[in-house]
């Protein structure tokens, strides 16, 4: 049971850890999805002041493809994030029952070690 016990733990720990990871790259993709857009904005007000040529206009286009990557990039990183929390809920509803039962086999461990205390008093008593 301890064993049990410490490995579900052990799995928490690891969980907890990629979900931290995956926090970071979430965090990081939408930190480059952010600056990209505030790239595209400066660009887009620097030619409005001026003609846009066929190289700006592909520049701007690349750009936008990329920002359209970045931004599939970050939903995936949210479904796999999203996922990773259930999966972490799950698993303290888990802990939480497991330490509900040690708690009864260890209540009821008390009650047996005791009752056979009694039953080997009462033995000595009767002989």
């Amino acid at each position: 049971m301890k064993q049990s016990m410490s490995t579900k733990k052990l799995s928490a720990i690891i969980q907890i850890s990629e979900l931290d990871q995956m926090l970071t790259d979430l965090k990081q993709a939408i930190e480059q999805r952010d600056s990209k857009i505030a790239r595209l904005q400066q660009m887009i007000s620097e030619k409005r002041q001026s003609a846009i040529g066929y190289r700006d206009f592909i520049v701007l286009k690349n750009s936008q493809e990329e920002l359209r990557e970045l931004c599939k990039k970050i939903d995936l990183q949210l479904v796999k994030t999203n996922e990773l929390l259930r999966h972490i809920r799950n698993t303290k509803v888990i802990f939480s029952d497991l330490l509900l039962l040690e708690a009864e086999v260890n209540e009821q461990m008390s009650k047996i070690q005791e009752l056979s205390n009694a039953f080997f008093i009462q033995e000595e008593a009767g002989k």
